[in-house]
C-alpha cells in the first residue's frame, strides 16, 4: 500500500516516494544504532521486511530517441506495498542501448534490448526493455505560403523529422493530395502546378503523419497588348505580345496562352500565337483573351513599303576604262516591283577599283573586285564587279604600201588613273593572227607617245616580211613591278587611252587617212598567257627581228 490517498495518483509518485524515504529516514534515527537506511536494508523501523519488488511496465518498447517511465513498488512482509522508484537503484544491463536518466526513467540510446534493473539491498527485480528504430513524429511540407501565378509550377519538399531527432527527404515517398485541384494541382513528386486564383493547401503524408502547406495563386486583372496602335505596311505581318498583370502586381508573357481575335479577319486576320498579317489597307481591333480578363491594340494597314533591291547586273566583268549601267529594282512588301534606279543611293564597296555614278553607271578605274551596292532606307541590294585588265585592240591596213609616201600611227596615252608610270605593251599580229613584233613603253602619267606603224611597229618582222595588214593590240601593266617594261613578264594594270591612224589605199597613188579609238574588252587569263609566251618566243631569237621600238613624245 502507498502511504496515503495523495500518492495513489502515479503522476505524484516521485513525490510520494521522496515523503515515504524522508519518514524512514526518521524513523531510523529514533531506532539509533539498530536502524538501517532502506537504500541498504530492507526492513523498517516497524519491523516489516522488504520481501520483494515489481517493477512495470513489463516488457515495454520504445522508439530509438525515446525515453520510458519504469515504476518500483516494494511487496513488504506484512503484506503491504509501498511505491519505492525513488528510492531504488536503477541500471540497465546494456549501456549502450538505454541508460538511467532519472529514477526508473530509461532513455533509449541504439537499436536494441537491454534489461532494466531496481536494486534494494538484498532486493532486485528487472524488466526488459526494446528499443526499436527511430519512428516519423512529424512532416513538413516547403517552400512555405508560395504564391504563384496561373501557369508556374514548384517543387515542394517533405522533410521527416524522427523520434531520434533525425530528419530524411521524403519527397519522392510520400503521398501528396491539394484540397483544391481547381486551384493548384501535385503531382506524385511534389510538383505543384499553378491552376488559377484562390488558395489551397498541399498536403505530404508519410503512413500516419502529414505535414501541409497553403499555396496561393494569383488571379489575373488585366492584360495589355503590344506594340500600341502599330501601322503594318501592306502585305506584312507584325508579331504582337500579351502581357498579363496578376493581383499581386506580377506580370506574366500570356501571348502563347491566350486566344487571339480580330474585329476584321479579311483585313488584319491574327494567328493563334498573337501574329497578325496586313491583307488590305485599314483598321482592325485585335483582342487577347484569358479566361474572363481581356485586351485588345488598334492595328492600322498602311501603304507597302520598299523590302529588298535586285541590281542588275548580278555579276558583271569590265574592263580597266570601261563603264556599265547598272538597274535597282524594288521589291514591296505587297510582292509588287517598281524600278528604283532613279531614286536609291548607289555605292561601291571599293572606289579604287570601280567608282559609280548618282544614276548607277561604274566606272571600272582599277584592276580588282569590288561590290555596287543600292540602299533606300532599311532596303539594299548588291552586285559583284570584277574588273580585268585592259586589252586594247585595232586593225591597220595600207602599211607598208609601194608608193605610197603616208604612214599610220598608234598613240598611248595614259590618263593617270593609277597615278604612276605605266608599261604600254604592244603586240603586233599578221594578217595570220601570228605574232610578228612586240615590245613595251614606258608612258609617264598624262604622257603620250606616237609610234609609227611603218618604221616602229612593222619595220622589223620576224618573218622578214614587211607586214602590210594587221592587228595591234596594247595591254597596260604596273611599272613598279616590272620597271624594264618587258612584255613577256607583265602585271596587267592602269589604263591607258590608244588610238590609230589608218592608211587606207584607193590604188594608185589615191590614198586616205581615218582615225578612230582601239576597241576595249577585258584581257582574259588564257589571253595574257598566250601573248606573255608569244613575246618571250620572239626574245629568244636573238636576232632582233619582232622587237618593236616606242617611237617618240612622252
Amino acid at each position: 500500500m502507498r502511504p496515503s490517498s495523495y500518492c495513489s495518483t502515479r503522476g505524484r509518485a516521485y513525490v510520494c516516494a521522496l515523503l515515504s524515504a524522508v519518514s524512514l529516514i526518521l524513523a531510523g534515527s529514533l531506532i539509533g544504532c539498530g536502524g538501517t537506511n532502506a537504500n541498504t536494508s530492507t526492513t523498517q523501523s516497524s519491523g516489516k521486511t522488504l520481501r520483494s519488488i515489481s517493477i512495470t511496465p513489463g516488457n515495454a518498447t520504445v522508439t530509438l530517441g525515446s525515453s520510458a517511465q519504469f515504476w518500483a513498488t516494494g511487496n513488504y512482509s506484512d503484506g503491504s506495498k509501498a511505491d519505492i522508484t525513488s528510492v531504488v537503484s536503477w541500471n540497465t544491463s546494456q549501456p549502450s542501448v538505454a541508460v538511467v536518466s532519472a529514477p526508473g526513467m530509461i532513455a533509449s540510446k541504439s537499436v536494441g534490448t537491454t534489461s532494466v534493473n531496481a536494486v534494494m539491498g538484498a532486493v532486485s527485480a528487472s524488466q526488459s526493455l526494446t528499443v526499436t528504430a527511430a519512428a516519423l513524429v512529424s512532416v513538413s511540407v516547403g517552400p512555405q505560403n508560395l504564391s504563384l501565378r496561373p501557369g508556374v509550377s514548384v517543387q515542394l519538399t517533405a522533410t521527416g523529422t524522427y523520434s531520434d531527432g533525425s530528419h530524411q527527404d521524403l519527397t519522392s515517398s510520400a503521398a501528396w493530395t491539394s484540397s483544391a485541384i481547381a486551384v493548384a494541382a501535385v503531382g506524385p513528386t511534389g510538383v505543384a502546378t499553378a491552376v488559377t486564383g484562390g488558395s489551397t493547401t498541399i498536403t505530404a503524408t508519410s503512413g500516419s503523419v502529414s505535414g501541409n502547406d497553403l499555396l496561393s495563386v494569383a488571379s489575373l486583372v488585366s492584360i495589355a497588348v503590344t506594340p500600341s496602335a502599330p501601322t503594318v505596311p501592306l502585305g506584312e505581318q507584325q508579331q504582337l505580345s500579351a502581357t498579363g498583370t496578376f493581383s499581386d502586381g506580377s506580370t506574366q508573357d500570356l501571348t502563347s496562352s491566350a486566344t487571339w481575335s480580330s474585329s476584321a479577319a479579311g483585313t488584319v486576320p491574327v494567328s493563334a500565337t498573337g501574329l497578325v498579317s496586313a491583307l488590305m489597307q485599314g483598321t482592325a481591333t485585335v483582342t487577347a483573351q484569358s479566361g474572363s480578363i481581356a485586351g485588345s491594340d488598334i492595328v492600322t494597314v498602311g501603304p507597302p513599303v520598299l523590302v529588298s533591291i535586285n541590281v542588275l547586273p548580278a555579276n558583271s566583268t569590265l574592263a580597266v576604262g570601261t563603264t556599265e549601267q547598272f538597274s535597282a529594282s524594288g521589291v514591296y512588301s505587297d510582292g509588287s516591283t517598281k524600278d528604283v534606279t532613279s531614286i536609291v543611293t548607289w555605292g561601291s564597296a571599293d572606289s579604287t577599283i570601280a567608282t559609280i555614278t548618282t544614276g548607277g553607271t561604274a566606272y571600272a578605274a582599277q584592276v580588282g573586285n569590288t561590290s555596287i551596292t543600292a540602299t533606300s532606307g532599311s532596303a539594299s541590294g548588291s552586285a559583284e564587279l570584277v574588273v580585268d585588265p585592259l586589252l586594247a585592240v585595232t586593225y591597220f591596213s595600207g602599211a607598208n604600201t609601194s608608193g605610197l609616201t603616208a604612214d599610220g600611227t598608234v598613240r598611248i596615252d595614259n590618263p593617270g588613273v593609277t597615278g604612276g608610270n605605266l608599261c604600254a605593251m604592244v603586240y603586233v599580229f599578221d594578217s595570220n593572227q601570228e605574232m610578228s613584233e612586240c615590245c613595251g613603253c614606258q608612258v609617264t602619267p598624262d604622257g603620250l607617245l606616237t609610234l609609227s606603224v611603218n618604221t616602229d611597229l612593222t619595220a622589223n618582222p620576224l618573218t622578214g616580211s614587211v607586214l602590210q595588214t594587221g592587228v595591234i593590240e596594247v595591254v597596260p601593266a604596273d611599272y613598279a613591278s616590272n620597271p624594264t617594261c618587258s612584255p613577256a613578264a607583265i602585271t596587267p594594270s592602269g589604263l591607258v587611252a590608244t588610238w590609230a591612224t589608218h592608211v587606207q589605199s584607193f590604188g594608185g597613188n589615191t590614198f586616205t587617212e581615218t582615225e578612230d579609238s582601239f576597241q576595249r574588252t577585258p584581257l582574259s587569263q588564257t589571253q595574257l598567257s598566250t601573248l606573255q609566251s608569244d613575246c618571250t618566243f620572239v626574245g629568244v631569237l636573238g636576232s632582233g627581228h619582232g622587237v618593236c621600238t616606242c617611237g617618240y613624245g612622252d
